[in-house]
């Protein structure tokens, strides 16, 4: 156990504020009470300031001590026998040493400011005060104490939640690194062997290819430190990756886009629908030599962006275990939106062998601006 004195979580001065509060809260009500009751012809002032002004800038001094008390005999799920032994020895011991100090200083303020006729009798009151004050400072060490303890876990709590969203973030960055390192090597080769098909029949094909790989390749370099975009630059990158697609297909692949012009300004995770669409062409081609058609829309609906990517291939039967089987695309965007998510979105996945696949994703709507 590391022993070395700890600072305070916080700067000393907040403790001597703190301490300040408490006296004018101390000394106002003991002159609310001489003003309504009259016990007394005059309001002492000197003895209303000196106590609480002793009392609690002396603990302010000791609360340092407190502190470390409490981080070396920690108090954790419940009030040990032994460490609640411990407190109990270190309330008394602190709460005597503050009876001792105090007084002196009490003793000394109220001497040089207030004249005293016998100061003998004075110190004797003064001394037979000290059982019952100590009682009274071993109950305020708890109450120290406690406030210690309630900080230190807040902060353990908090430092714990900001620790989980940048392990998150990480995890979200490093799933979307994985996607785009997915996505471009056999994209890449499908494209080039596309191009390549294509020079001896059709140039201008070829060259519309090559065009709209480059810009795909562009905005996957300007996007490549974003987490999130606005949904029309998801669309627009999708129809790139499309417009290839349908060329290397040809007339086997055909799409159709239903986007309700007010989701377009919505931000969504960075490459959110590439591998849904990826998905739908690999498994909607798959053992099928007929046409296939994908349609992908989207719209606003009770604070929420809706979005599908639907296709009329072959489908699947289970789609409970979909999931568990899928590639890494597939998994990738569920587990994505479950983290920046948490339970607040939708990933429905409906499916009938013989009657396509379908994809159901929606997300509260978000106008923000990321990075």
């Amino acid at each position: 156990m590391n022993r070395a004195l700890k600072k305070l979580p916080f700067p000393f001065k907040y403790l001597l504020l703190f301490a300040l509060v408490l006296i004018v809260v101390f000394v106002t009500k003991d002159y609310i009470k001489f003003l309504l009751w009259k016990k007394y012809d005059y309001f002492n002032w000197s003895q209303a300031i000196a106590i609480p002004f002793v009392n609690y800038v002396l603990w302010a001094f000791l609360a340092p001590i407190v502190y470390n008390l409490m981080l070396l005999f920690p108090i954790k799920k419940g009030l040990s026998t032994t460490t609640g032994a411990y407190h109990l020895f270190f309330s008394f011991i602190m709460a005597f040493l503050h009876e001792i100090v105090s007084n002196m200083m009490y003793i000394t303020i109220i001497l040089a400011v207030y004249p005293i006729d016998n100061v003998e009798n004075f110190l004797v009151l003064r001394m037979n005060t000290i059982p019952a004050a100590i009682a009274d400072r071993m109950i305020e060490y708890w109450i120290i104490l406690g406030a210690f303890m309630a900080y230190y876990y807040f902060k353990q709590y908090k430092d714990q939640e900001l620790e989980m969203v940048v392990i998150e973030n990480e995890l979200s960055n490093a799933q979307l690194k994985a996607l785009r390192n997915q996505l471009q090597p056999h994209f890449l080769f499908n494209s080039l062997n596309t191009v390549s098909a294509l020079m001896s029949s059709n140039v201008k094909d070829a060259q519309r290819v090559l065009a709209k790989l480059a810009s795909l390749l562009r905005t996957m370099l300007e996007q490549d430190q974003k987490n999130a975009i606005p949904l029309q630059e998801e669309i627009e990158y999708i129809k790139n990756y499309l417009f290839i697609e349908q060329t290397r297909f040809m007339d086997r692949l055909s799409v159709n886009f239903e986007i309700q012009p007010e989701s377009l300004k919505a931000v969504v995770p960075n490459l959110l629908l590439q591998p849904l669409v990826e998905n739908a062409i690999k498994h909607g081609f798959s053992h099928k030599t007929e046409a296939v058609t994908i349609n992908i829309k989207s719209f606003l609906k009770n604070n929420q962006l809706h979005m599908y990517v639907e296709d009329d291939g072959l489908g699947c039967d289970n789609c409970d275990t979909i999931l568990e089987n899928a590639g890494i695309g597939l998994t990738n965007t569920y587990e994505r939106l479950k983290q920046i998510y948490k339970n607040n979105f939708i990933f429905k996945i409906d499916s009938k062998a013989g009657h396509g696949f379908k994809i159901h994703i929606a997300i509260p709507i978000n106008y923000a601006t990321y990075k």
